[in-house]
């Protein structure tokens, strides 16, 4: 109403609706909220096979032979993990319960480790007491069995939900295959099928989940 037949004060209205902004000002971007980070996770690692008979849980007790995690069928026994979240999309499982302590879930190589189609050897999957991706001299981890290096930060989670096992070899990220058979052993292999034609066939695919406690 006040601007009503009066022309001067409707033009000030107007340009102070109106104007651009001033050369030089800079509107401020808004501020995005930060991505959500990896979240750790906790629960029973659960071992599912081709054959149900060779399913289970990892054994919170190592092996006596060659002290490496193996497969229980009774879910009391079950290994307690806590997946932290460490750089480049990878996982540290490190145990809650274990009966040796505190340690963390590795995988190490029977030998030098050869990722490529064909390979026949495999990592058995061993109790680590250092906090550090690789390790040189096998004495540092719980293997008996393994002459070859052992790999802490190795674990990823797949879309689907599964657990999955790597290797990182000269910048490259190697997936193995999780495979068991009918005496609670498990082993992380790069070729399954050239792996059982070498040992008997026995072996089964397998894969691996978080149950929740």
């Amino acid at each position: 109403p006040e601007v009503r037949g009066n022309w001067k004060t409707l033009e000030e209205k107007l340009l102070e609706r109106f104007t651009p902004p001033t050369e030089g000002v800079v509107e401020e971007a808004p501020v995005l909220p930060p991505l959500p980070q990896p979240t750790p996770r906790v629960g029973r690692v659960r071992i599912i096979a081709e054959d149900l008979s060779h399913s289970g849980y990892l054994d919170r007790e190592l092996s006596v032979v060659n002290q490496q995690f193996m497969l229980t069928e009774r879910p009391s026994q079950a290994l307690t993990v806590k997946f932290e979240p460490v750089k480049g999309g990878f996982y540290r499982a490190k145990t809650t319960n274990a009966a040796t302590g505190e340690l963390f879930v590795g995988i190490t190589w029977e030998d030098e480790p050869n990722v490529m189609h064909g390979s026949t050897i495999a990592a058995a999957f061993s109790a680590v007491k250092e906090h550090i991706f690789y390790i040189k001299t096998p004495h540092e981890s719980s293997s008996k069995w393994g002459k070859g290096p052992t790999g802490i930060d190795c674990w990823r989670e797949t879309p689907e939900g599964r657990l999955m096992v790597c290797w990182q070899q000269d910048g490259t990220t190697h997936p193995l295959e999780l495979v068991s058979n009918g005496r609670r052993r498990l082993r992380a292999v790069p070729d399954l099928v050239a792996y059982n034609a070498a040992h008997g066939g026995q072996w089964l695919r397998s894969y691996m989940v978080v149950e929740p406690l």
